[in-house]
This record gives C-alpha cells, sequence and structure tokens, in this order.
C-alpha cells in the first residue's frame, strides 16, 4: 500500500508538471493574431520569382472571404552591425508590402514609427524595421528610429530604422524571440540565385471558416505555377503542431497517473477493510468494554493514514528525483515547483482518507455481540 502511493505521488507529480507547461504554453502571446488565417508555402525557382508571387498574391487576394494577404521569405541568419556594436545571430525577413502586406496580415502591432510604404520597394530606399529585441540589443538607452544598420558583410549598405514592431514567437512559442529585422522582399531582388520558398498569409474574415477556402486557394496557386504543390495550414495549428510532444507527454503520464491514483485508493481500500476484518473481535471487545464508536473510528483512521503518510514522504522524495527527466519538456515550471508538490500531496491525502473512511465507518456499525461471537 505504501509503495502504491508512493508510485501514485510520482505519476501526479510528472502529470501536474506537464498539464502546467502544456497550459503556460498555449497561454504565450505569439505577437500576431493566429485567428482566421491560413499559412501557404510555394518553392518558386529563381527566375522571375518575385513576379509569380505577386500573381499568386493577387489572385489570392481575390478570393471572396480574404481580408488581407501577406508574403515573406526568410532572408537567413547573421551578423548585423550598427554604429556602435555588432549583433550575432540576426535574422532577416523580406517581407511583403502594399497589395501583399506581411504585417497587416499577420496582425503585428507596431510600436513606433511607421510601416513601410510602396516608395520603400525602390532599390535606392536604405529603410528597414526592427523588432523589439533587436531594439533593445542594438540602442538600449535611445530611441531605434532614425538609428543606422547594415549587415555584417562586404558591401553592405547602411538601412535606416523606420520602425519598431513586436517581437513574434514563431513558429516555437516556447523560444524567446530573437533580434530580427525586416526588408521589403522587392528589394532582395537578384540576391537570390536558388528556389526561394515563399510563405503567404492569407486571413479571412471574421466568422468564415479558413480551412474552406483551401482548395481555392490550390487552384489559384496551380494557375500561376502549375509544377508546384502548395503546403496549406491553417495558422493555429501551425503552433499547435510545434506542443504536439509536450502533449502526448502530457496524455501518456496523466493517464499512468489515473491508473495509479485508482491502484492506490482500491489498495487503502481493501488494506483497511482486511484489517478491520481481521480485528472485528478486538472491536467488539472494545465497545463491549465502553469504547466510543469515535473512538473506534479514530484508530482504524490512524492506522490508514499513517501508511498514507509514508507513501506520501517516500514519494515525494523519489519525485522530487526522478522529474528531473522531464526538464527539458517544461516550460514555465521548475521540476521542484512546491504548488505542484502541495496539490498532488493533498490529493493522494484526501483520497486516503475517504479510502480508510469507508472501513472504518464500518467498523464502528459492528455489534458488540456479534463482534465476540465472531472467529
Amino acid at each position: 500500500m505504501i509503495s502504491e502511493v508512493a508510485l501514485a505521488l510520482v505519476l501526479l507529480t510528472g502529470a501536474g508538471l506537464m498539464i502546467q507547461s502544456v497550459v503556460r504554453l498555449l497561454r504565450v502571446d505569439p505577437g500576431f493574431d493566429p485567428h482566421n488565417m491560413l499559412r501557404i508555402s510555394l518553392v518558386l525557382h529563381f527566375d522571375g520569382q518575385h513576379a509569380l508571387a505577386e500573381r499568386v498574391s493577387k489572385r489570392l487576394q481575390a478570393l471572396p472571404g480574404v481580408q488581407s494577404v501577406g508574403i515573406h521569405h526568410t532572408g537567413g541568419l547573421g551578423k548585423c552591425v550598427t554604429e556602435e556594436r555588432t549583433i550575432p545571430n540576426t535574422s532577416t525577413i523580406n517581407c511583403g508590402l502594399g497589395g501583399s502586406d506581411y504585417f497587416g496580415a499577420m496582425g503585428i502591432g507596431l510600436l513606433k514609427g511607421r510601416h513601410f510604404t510602396q516608395q520603400d520597394n525602390g532599390a535606392d530606399q536604405k529603410t528597414v524595421i526592427v523588432n523589439e529585441s533587436m531594439a533593445r540589443r542594438c540602442w538600449p538607452a535611445d530611441d531605434p528610429i532614425g538609428k543606422r544598420i547594415r549587415r555584417d558583410r562586404e558591401g553592405s549598405p547602411w538601412l535606416t530604422v523606420v520602425g519598431v514592431v513586436r517581437d513574434v514567437r514563431f513558429p516555437f512559442l516556447d523560444r524567446a524571440p530573437g533580434p530580427e529585422s525586416y526588408v521589403p522582399y522587392q528589394r532582395s531582388e537578384g540576391e537570390i540565385m536558388g528556389n526561394l520558398d515563399v510563405r503567404f498569409l492569407v486571413r479571412v474574415r471574421p466568422g468564415l471558416d479558413p480551412l474552406a477556402l483551401i482548395k481555392a486557394i490550390r487552384r489559384e496557386a496551380k494557375a500561376v505555377v502549375p509544377n508546384v504543390a502548395a503546403d496549406i495550414s491553417s495558422m493555429e495549428e501551425s503552433l499547435l503542431s510545434h506542443t504536439e510532444l509536450r502533449r502526448t507527454y502530457m496524455k501518456l503520464i496523466g493517464l499512468f497517473a489515473g491508473v495509479g491514483l485508482v491502484l492506490a485508493a482500491v489498495g487503502l481500500y481493501g488494506v483497511m477493510s482486511y484489517s478491520v476484518s481481521r480485528r472485528t473481535h478486538e472491536i467488539g471487545v472494545r465497545m463491549a468494554l465502553g469504547a466510543y464508536q469515535t473512538d473506534v473510528l479514530k484508530t482504524v483512521l490512524r492506522q490508514g493514514l499513517t501508511l498514507t503518510l509514508i507513501g506520501l514522504a517516500i514519494g515525494m522524495a523519489a519525485a522530487l528525483a526522478l522529474t528531473r527527466v522531464l526538464t527539458s519538456l517544461l516550460y514555465g515550471v521548475t521540476t521542484t515547483d512546491p504548488m505542484t508538490f502541495v496539490a498532488v500531496s493533498l490529493l493522494l491525502a484526501a483520497v486516503g482518507l475517504v479510502a480508510c473512511y469507508i472501513p472504518a465507518r464500518r467498523a464502528t456499525k459492528i455489534d458488540p455481540i456479534t463482534a465476540l461471537r465472531y472467529e
């Protein structure tokens, strides 16, 4: 019985930690609005890839129910240089504007300055938008608007910051956003010599099901690039898919914890019932000599709760050691979270109390005359 209680506590603690992690992860603000949005991926050949992307964008914008369409592709990681410091591991995102407004389709909030305009498309324009993390890293004590930044490579031009937008956590909600800079993708013409994975973001009007547009989107994409298959998913599904591993572990551990809790309760009840049946004659003698029902109840409960508390103590020590294997799967909670340990211990104590109370209560109903004859 002690082993069952200890095992149940270990499993329940693991399940509690995983449930907290998943709940906190799903509550993370991604920095944009993922509702009513589809994400489409098209691999375009480098010949005329920007023109093809614009044609696809216009056809998607014309679909009934579409509110806005955005285009973007990642320019990769690298170093960025300001006039004061060098920032490593900086991501550059080439994004659309105008009829293919990336920020508008994503719903990314503007914190300072302005969004891109059509004038920023020109090859002679040297403008850039940065996220919060980039602004903090590059100019921690200054206003970033009007500051200059460039890539750390030969011939890279200086770009003037015209806006600061919110940090975006995508696709991994559990990773802190890094420094990012945004430039109009039309200005990257000629820089990319291979196939380009272009992402289209389609936001539908509120109240409409975005998944209902998948067939129409495939049809429009195929009309422009017939030999390329469009990979389409909802933005909410994309975010949820990156929590799948944690949710799977949560379900498995939760299942085992539920079974362990039931076994612990049944074990406690069975042991205490057997103990009462073995002590029927003793209980009859006690009651015949004047023992009150409350005295009998306390005696039986004391025995059961003592075993339960021993199991809880052993289980807590085991849980502190074994839950460390979950460290890589936890988010926003530690393996020694006191609230989880307290809640699980109280739950098991309550289950143990009920499992012990039923046979203890039955013991108080024993007729002394019948008990004295019991063998």
